[in-house]
């Protein structure tokens, strides 16, 4: 048998395998929104909230819990520490930025050895509902 089929008949297997996952870890996020909220159905917006609810259901997490061991500031700081350390960059936050939210922060990216702008981004981190 060519590689190329052994390659392909290999790629149809994990294909089902993971078809067959999706298929249950789809019908548990179902099952908890009916029993959270009873006969709605099932959207693309639900998919993320959901499968949040079934890892603290399923691992006994308390995500507000682990969040207070981990401050946004402080993580922040780590982050881009690691992104100055590995690639030379430096952050830095444009306090007078137009923003769409007070939760929202504008960051100017820096080479550090030679103080050349790179870029801006926004950072948006928390969901927000209407």
């Amino acid at each position: 048998m060519p590689i190329y089929c052994q390659v392909f008949e290999f790629l149809e297997d994990v294909s089902a395998s993971l078809t067959d996952l999706a298929n249950r870890e789809l019908t548990a996020l179902k099952e908890l929104k009916k029993q959270e909220e009873g006969e709605h159905p099932f959207g693309i917006e639900d998919l993320l909230y959901y499968a949040k609810r079934v890892e603290e259901k399923q691992f006994d997490l308390d995500f507000g819990a682990i969040r207070e061991h981990f401050p946004v500031d402080l993580v922040l700081s780590g982050i881009f520490k690691i992104l100055q350390d590995l690639f030379g960059l430096r952050f830095q936050e444009i306090v007078d930025a137009e923003l769409w939210h007070g939760d929202v922060c504008a960051f100017s990216v820096l080479d550090l050895s030679s103080g050349d702008l790179l870029g801006y981004f926004y950072l948006d981190l928390f969901a927000r509902f209407m």
